[in-house]
């Protein structure tokens, strides 16, 4: 009988945690901002962003570095405008929703591979803001137009 009560109680604290658990529970930040990059063609990749729905990311807070090679460089970014915001808080700054593709041209004299770091933030709408995420992608200008490359999810970034 000892048992049954057990268990009868372990389901009621259950449920009744279920009853009162956060709707609004964020997601974690690589399903709220899924990064890739691809090849538009031998002198450009594009940084993807899909933004789930109830999240921004921040357009300040988009930084990139390039890693190597050394004879390699990126050229000028122009980042696209983004939706307008002021808040007591940040002032004015803009955010961006549901997806985000950023044309990064690249200067490169050899075929080596290139390895870029990038760095971002974002927020949920309900006011959860996760900690600058930092994304390390190796890819190569000579694969076919489209082809995607995965991040590696680093932990530091110098802003």
């Amino acid at each position: 009988m000892k048992i049954l009560q057990k268990l009868l109680f372990i389901t009621l604290v259950l449920g009744a945690s279920m009853l009162f658990a956060d709707p609004k529970q964020p997601i974690p930040a690589d399903q709220a901002f899924i990064f890739s990059m691809s090849v538009q063609d031998n002198k450009t990749v594009v940084a993807h962003w899909k933004i789930a729905p109830g999240y921004h990311l921040y357009k300040e807070r988009i930084s990139y570095k390039l890693e190597s090679p050394q004879s390699a460089s990126v050229g000028p970014i122009t980042l696209p405008p983004g939706i307008p915001k002021e808040d007591n808080i940040l002032g004015k700054y803009q955010v961006y929703n549901q997806q985000l593709d950023i044309p990064m041209p690249i200067k490169h004299p050899g075929g080596k591979p290139i390895t870029v770091k990038v760095c971002y933030q974002g927020c949920s709408d309900a006011n959860f803001c996760y900690p600058p995420q930092t994304k390390e992608v190796t890819f190569d200008l000579t694969a076919p137009k489209g082809t995607y490359f995965s991040a590696k999810t680093l932990e530091n970034f110098p802003q």
